[in-house]
């Protein structure tokens, strides 16, 4: 077995209409997470290269996720699809698979009060860029770009790492609004 590759082919509908609702929900079902959200509602539009998908989330548990767009989703988020198709590569789904944890009241509340744009600039493994977009409350402004390496995107997520960490050691820079910046980095702490 050693040295063999396998290669999937996974369909954009399949993964972000099924499979990624599909650990979700069960990461609710299971954490038991969903009975701390009840009274919430948390929208989001993802928009790959054009193609939109909309997730509304009530209540914790009720999940209503289908293709096109959202009038005003609480979080906006803008990929291409080429960077989409790094993000789904194995040693990535970790990152789209760990955001699920950080979906607790508190993490609504924070998101409830965010507003403006932020911009995750990734370097990736092969040195490329990938650029993920977050409209937070359909704020265009104010504007802040977190640089930092894959690697580091990882560790944030997975919980090994955090923000300010990354910050403080100069694995993560920030350009432009730092309180908007700062209102984000409790959703990944």
């Amino acid at each position: 077995m050693a040295g063999k590759t396998l290669h999937l082919t996974l369909d954009l509908d399949e993964v972000v209409l099924e499979f990624l609702p599909k650990v979700v929900r069960e990461f609710m079902k299971l954490s038991g997470a969903a009975a701390g959200l009840a009274g919430t509602e948390f929208s989001l539009e993802v928009n790959i290269s054009g193609d939109k998908y909309r997730y509304i989330v009530k209540n914790g548990a009720e999940f209503d996720v289908a293709p096109g767009g959202l009038e005003n989703p609480m979080v906006a988020v803008s990929i291409p699809m080429e960077d989409m198709q790094k993000l789904i590569l194995m040693k990535n789904i970790d990152m789209l698979l760990g955001i699920q944890k950080k979906l607790t009241k508190e993490g609504f509340n924070v998101l409830s009060r965010i507003k403006g744009t932020v911009v995750f600039d990734l370097t990736n493994e092969d040195g490329g860029k990938s650029e993920i977009n977050v409209r937070f409350n359909g704020a265009e402004a104010p504007k802040a770009r977190f640089l930092m390496g894959i690697d580091q995107a990882r560790s944030v997520i997975s919980g090994q790492d955090n923000p300010v960490n990354l910050f403080m050691s100069g694995r993560l820079k920030i350009e432009g609004d730092m309180a908007l910046a700062m209102s984000v980095q409790p959703l990944f702490s």
